[in-house]
């Protein structure tokens, strides 16, 4: 549980500098469009690989399935 906590935090200040540095780019395009699309490129990334980050945490915390064994009668 603790690493799980441990990597939730690292993935939100990953997520802040990422957000903060695609915002830079796109203040500092001076109006380049391809400058300005990396900019939200970057943000957007940031926010799908965060929403990968918080569901992989809750892989672990979801009950497990109840799974019946499989026999094969083989002559």
């Amino acid at each position: 549980m603790q690493l799980s906590l441990a990597l939730r935090g690292i993935a939100i200040a990953a997520l802040t500098l990422a957000l903060l540095w695609g915002g830079i780019r796109i203040m500092t395009s001076g109006g380049d469009a391809k400058a300005m699309q990396e900019g939200k490129n970057t943000i957007k990334n940031a926010v799908i690989g965060y929403i990968i980050a918080m569901l992989a945490s809750l892989i672990p915390s979801l009950p497990p399935p109840n799974i019946e064994p499989i026999y094969f009668n083989l002559p």
